[in-house]
């Protein structure tokens, strides 16, 4: 049987609930949550402790995809004008991210601590951050996940469609109507430049949103 729809734009979860409530499934919460166990509780207080209870500021520049990474001038611009907030910066290294990592360190010159871990612990660091800036990939949906602000950059993706769940979301993106190409098969950009709807994406604008986050 087709499944009845109006058409309208969704989310993907509320996408998906329909599809289960029309099929009889009970599905009382819709909000992503993930748990600690009392070890990880001290292991987040911990990290907090060794970085003197400082604002700390994680940030994942990579994404699965390259089309929704931020130009590696952008991101450095955006790492170094937080840096000189005196908040603790803390860069996740993802498996794929290790050239992108070391590009951005170039120019940063040892001025951030760098994550290099796997994923149950990459979230208990999540969790011991006091935001979380990253481009449209996990990372923010696990911030939202475990309740640390989250600022998540958008680009060849519908924010409205995939965005991180939470009441602490917050989303950069280009308006739509400059990238009417939006969303896209991200197999590559049809957009008469390249890959505008990041290269579009000022540190300032990513800069704005932190300091209305965090009272800057």
């Amino acid at each position: 049987d087709d499944i009845p729809d109006d058409g309208s734009k969704k989310h993907l979860i509320e996408y998906h609930k329909k599809i289960a409530d029309y099929l009889n499934c009970s599905v009382e919460r819709c909000i992503p949550e993930l748990w600690f166990s009392q070890k990880e509780k001290k292991q987040i207080h911990e990290i907090q402790t060794e970085r003197n209870f400082k604002t700390i500021v994680g940030i994942h520049l990579g994404a699965g995809n390259g089309l929704r990474q931020l130009p590696l001038s952008t991101a450095v611009e955006t790492i170094k004008q937080i840096v000189s907030f005196d908040y603790h910066v803390v860069l996740f290294q993802g498996p794929d991210d290790e050239k992108l990592i070391i590009s951005v360190l170039k120019d940063i010159k040892g001025q951030v601590e760098v994550i290099r871990t796997s994923l149950r612990p990459y979230i208990v660091h999540i969790a011991a951050c006091s935001l979380i800036i990253c481009m449209d990939s996990g990372c923010g949906h696990l911030a939202a996940a475990v309740g640390v602000p989250a600022i998540v950059v958008f680009g060849p993706q519908d924010p409205d469609i995939s965005k991180p769940i939470g009441d602490a979301v917050s989303i950069v993106a280009v308006p739509d109507e400059q990238v009417l190409c939006r969303p896209c098969d991200q197999t590559g950009c049809t957009h008469e430049t390249y890959n505008y709807c990041m290269k579009a994406v000022t540190a300032q604008m990513i800069i704005k949103k932190i300091r209305k986050r965090l009272k800057k």
